[in-house]
């Protein structure tokens, strides 16, 4: 979703699995008050920045908050049960695309974790991105 809300002239089409699209509201669903939650939160923060103190620079980079600049189809899978990335990074990104006029398709794996480990949600998962890129890229 990076790619294509920041080189959006770059994509016809993109594919997010499991995926972040808002980096605020992914920060904000760490419990800094447990140990492990904290260490996550913190690794983050060295990476992307510190939301008290660099909030506009991760909101800046953050897909759901660059969808005018978003050109391509795009394509959310996720899985309702997973555990690393909320759901409700997915849910809130489709209707925000939907919200903002763009194309979007949303599909959630119902008992799927982050990895989607069941072979028989792997391969509805990938019938799902192959119909989806050969709709948005029809071959010429």
């Amino acid at each position: 979703m990076a790619g294509a809300t920041l080189t959006p002239d770059k994509y016809l089409c993109a594919v997010s699995i499991n995926g972040v699209s808002d980096l605020p509201m992914m920060l904000a669903s760490y419990d800094r008050n447990d140990a492990l939650e904290r260490e996550y939160y913190d690794i983050w923060v060295d990476r992307i920045g510190d939301p008290e103190t660099d909030l506009s620079s991760i909101v800046s980079v953050s897909p759901r908050h660059r969808l005018a600049d978003l050109k391509a189809q795009v394509l959310l899978v996720h899985g309702t049960a997973d555990d690393i990335v909320s759901v409700q990074q997915s849910r809130s990104m489709y209707q925000s695309i939907i919200d903002a006029g763009k194309f979007a398709k949303y599909y959630e794996l119902e008992g799927a974790g982050h990895h989607i480990y069941s072979q028989d949600q792997r391969t509805e998962m990938l019938v799902i991105v192959n119909r989806f890129l050969v709709s948005c890229m029809p071959p010429s």
